[in-house]
């Protein structure tokens, strides 16, 4: 129960994400999941913003699995943080409004970079803790 309705609160807060995106620093490719926080996109390499993998082979797999399925061929518009056109952190949502980094937490397949300064999105955190308390993922074990 508490699971879908921290669901749709997580939607409600997505609802804003193509918006932000469109600020200056944003762009929108066509993306491949590489690994659990990277994604190939027309030459440049994108590391996901605020979420690092677990280093489970199976978890790791379950995550790229899902971006996959989450970008489903089309483009993801993704805000750069920091690096270079051709590697860079960025946040990255996919054509549905859905952040790619906020799903693999909500599902236990990333945990917080706690070395990012989280305050600017806090549902990254909350995230993380809903899927430890309903065992998602790398909770399970």
């Amino acid at each position: 129960m508490y699971s879908r309705l921290f669901s749709y609160l997580a939607i409600l807060l997505l609802m804003s994400v193509p918006a932000a995106f469109a600020a200056e620093g944003s762009f929108t490719r066509t993306a491949t999941p590489l690994d659990p926080v990277t994604l190939q996109a027309e030459g440049a390499r994108i590391t996901l913003w605020g979420i690092k993998p677990v280093g489970d082979a199976v978890t790791d797999l379950r995550a790229v699995d899902l971006m996959d399925n989450m970008i489903d061929g089309a483009a993801v518009t993704c805000k750069s943080v920091s690096g270079t056109s051709g590697d860079m952190v960025a946040r990255c949502a996919v054509h549905s409004g859905e952040d790619l980094g906020l799903e693999l937490l909500n599902r236990g397949y990333v945990v917080v970079d706690r070395r990012q300064d989280l305050s600017s999105v806090p549902a990254y955190v909350e995230a993380q803790k809903a899927a430890r308390r309903n065992a998602e993922g790398i909770w399970r074990q």
